[in-house]
Formats: C-alpha cells, structure tokens, sequence
C-alpha cells in the first residue's frame, strides 16, 4: 500500500514474525507522557526510542519535521538502533498518535504484537 501523507513517503509491509515487542505511548497532549517516558525508560527490560516523539505512526501532527522519508519497518527500527540485544521492549511515546488518521492500520500492519498505553485527560479540567 502507498501512501503520501506531506513529505513522507509510506511502504507498508505486513510482518509475519515479529521478533522484538513493542510498546507504544500515546494519549492527549500535556498529559504528563514526558514524564511516563523518562520512568519507563530506565526500567531494564525497556529500550526507548532516541527520541521522544518520532511521530513516526502521527506524520500529520509532524511540525518539528523529525520523521522518517520512508514509512517502513527499517525506518522504525533505526529509532532503536542503540537497544542491546535481549532488551524485552523497544518504548516509543508520541502523544499525538491517538489522534492520527491511519495510525491504528499502520501499526497493526507493520508491527502486529505492538501493546499500547494511552494517557487521557479530561477536557474541562485541562481548561484550568
């Protein structure tokens, strides 16, 4: 399947043994996932990407233009090019990614075993 969403240009390839697990964070913005990261980060089963907020699987939210050209699982691995063979999870966290169009499709087709952890806020309490 091809995509173009802006600048980034998508291949989806569907995986058929997925070796490393996945955890990926999402949730509404300005919900504390910055501090969730750095927590889960330092637990010794946990690799977390090189960076928070890839936007690899919410490119439409991408103003900082950090991701990826290509949308493949080659892309998505390179965040977690650091992580020691053996680590039990590769931890991405992008809030925005709840909010992305096709984010749920892509990740079910290029990472299937991916486990998610959403943070939810009230709106009107947010507005105080």
């Amino acid at each position: 399947m091809h995509r173009k969403p802006g600048n980034c240009t998508r291949i989806m390839e569907r995986r058929t043994v997925n070796q490393e697990q996945y955890l990926i964070l999402g949730g509404a913005p300005k919900s504390a996932s910055t501090s969730l990261f750095r927590y889960l980060s330092e637990h010794p089963q946990i690799c977390a990407a090189n960076r928070k907020e890839t936007y690899f699987f919410a490119r439409e939210f991408d103003v900082k233009k950090v991701c990826q050209k290509e949308f493949n699982l080659a892309a998505f691995q390179s965040y977690f090019s650091h992580c020691k063979a053996g680590t039990t999870w590769r931890f991405e966290a992008t809030p925005y990614t709840l909010y992305a169009g096709a984010a749920a499709e892509d990740i079910r087709n290029l990472l299937p075993q991916t486990k998610f952890l959403f943070i939810f806020r009230d709106p009107v309490n947010r507005l105080f």
